[in-house]
């Protein structure tokens, strides 16, 4: 899970028989992610 304020989101990892990733890359994709989530359109119900 990452939040921002208000802004949550779940991200997952699904690994893959010949994929491989260190945890320093998991770091990164997560930090990416978190940047990311401000760019979202607010949710609308």
């Amino acid at each position: 899970m990452v939040r921002d304020g208000w802004a949550v989101s779940q991200l997952v990892f699904v690994s893959a028989p010949d994929a491989r990733m260190t945890s320093a890359q998991f770091v990164d994709v997560t930090r990416r992610a978190l940047e990311r989530l401000a760019s979202l359109p607010p949710y609308s119900r």
